[in-house]
């Protein structure tokens, strides 16, 4: 039987793991269900959650949780289908990764997160740990 490259992929409990977890260099990802992002953003980028009935993965990018720029904690996630998916709009810092879009933190917990399906990617074999660039935005994870 072949081994599987993941070693330990736990289910956020808490948003301040989800948060803990990108501070601390893990990947993220989630499930969505019953809900949709909208597909245009506003003009800085964010989204807003709406009703849908599909399923796919969004891959979580970052948390601000500063509040100098926007009044609210933030999230930044990149949606599973692909870079034309919607209009990401460019915040202070810069343009959006395409397909990607912020919610805010409050939305992204009450709709997504309480849905149960956040994970935290905690080991991969094979791969070997790395120091990640600093790309001048010490805000966001």
């Amino acid at each position: 039987m072949k081994k599987h490259n993941k070693r330990y992929v736990p289910l956020a409990k808490k948003p301040e793991e989800v948060i803990d977890a990108l501070a601390n260099g893990y990947s993220l990802f989630r499930g969505s269900f019953n809900y949709a992002i909208t597909t245009k953003n506003s003009k800085e980028g964010v989204a807003r959650v709406t009703g849908g009935s599909w399923g796919h993965a969004q891959c979580i990018l970052g948390v601000d949780d500063t509040k100098t720029y926007w009044k609210e904690t933030m999230i930044v996630e990149a949606n599973s289908w692909g870079p034309n998916w919607c209009t990401p709009g460019s915040p202070y810092w810069g343009p959006l990764p395409r397909g990607s879009y912020i919610l805010y933190f409050d939305e992204w917990v009450n709709k997504l997160f309480r849905q149960g399906n956040v994970y935290i990617v905690g080991d991969s074999n094979g791969y070997k740990a790395k120091d990640l660039p600093d790309y001048g935005s010490k805000s966001w994870l």
